[in-house]
């Protein structure tokens, strides 16, 4: 069982209510990785629907959550032949923090055409790539949790030459990633444009879409993530990710909003 199926256990309240235990350990600055959240109440939501996997799903993250107890409710809005979608609802104290939307489908019984027009980026192997710990200073739960390496090329944040990280990721244990956990991968690295204008703040998740095309296969993820527009404090970021059999297995986006921080907790 790999860290997210251990951290995202939960249990039947009543009907569509469900309750759950985020851990601290996926923390950044004291709140629950946004990917990780999404994938907690994506297995909740996948006990309602009548097909199993994850397909495509965003979250609106409407406050804060932090690490304990929360209720998700859901809702089945239809169900098809080879699709259903739901939606489901967290609350904390009373308060929704996020709200999700999602289809699931069975990704095993998945036919049809193939084409795909983005290349798997090229970038130096793991043994050479630098951990992120190395580059980022500040004490975070969540990078203690993952095996990250950022490509050489991407750690002189600040004097890079875009907003684009390329890196390898897998769990520290490196027990395999499922779908779900591949919600908490697709969220799971500092914002791109670091690399191009340094550590420039706290930049919590607004919304979070990931498409699912596949179930991983074990070892190393490759990805590339990019924030292509950073406007007013507010960004956009895309990312891919392959797998180690280089079959491309997601793909996400996101907005999120830079917030300043106090310059003792800026990387040095």
């Amino acid at each position: 069982m790999n860290p997210i199926a251990q951290d995202s256990q939960f249990e039947k309240i009543g009907a569509d209510r469900w309750q759950l235990e985020f851990a601290d350990r996926w923390s950044v600055r004291d709140v629950p990785n946004g990917g990780y959240q999404l994938a907690a109440v994506a297995k909740v939501l996948a006990e309602q629907m009548p097909h199993p996997d994850p397909l495509t799903i965003t979250g609106h993250y409407l406050s804060p959550t932090v690490a304990g107890k929360a209720e998700v409710t859901t809702e089945l809005l239809k169900s098809g032949k080879s699709m259903s979608t739901g939606i489901a609802r967290l609350f904390q104290n009373g308060k929704q923090t996020l709200h999700v939307t999602a289809s699931y489908s069975d990704l095993s019984r998945a036919t049809g055409p193939t084409s795909i027009e983005i290349e798997m980026p090229e970038f130096p192997p793991v043994e050479t790539c630098i951990p992120l710990a190395e580059v980022i200073k500040v004490d975070t739960p969540i990078h203690q949790t993952l095996d990250t390496r950022l490509d050489p090329a991407c750690t002189n944040w600040g004097k890079g030459d875009s907003a684009e990280f390329r890196v390898w990721m897998r769990f520290q244990d490196e027990s395999p990633a499922d779908l779900f956990s591949m919600l908490m991968f697709a969220d799971a690295q500092p914002p791109p444009i670091f690399n191009l204008l340094g550590y420039v703040g706290w930049v919590p998740t607004v919304e979070l879409t990931v498409h699912l095309h596949k179930l991983p296969a074990p070892g190393w993820l490759r990805a590339r993530f990019r924030n292509f527009i950073v406007q007013n404090g507010i960004l956009e970021e895309d990312g891919e990710i392959w797998d180690s059999n280089g079959d491309l297995v997601a793909v996400c986006h996101q907005m999120g909003q830079v917030r300043a921080m106090p310059k003792q907790d800026l990387i040095s």
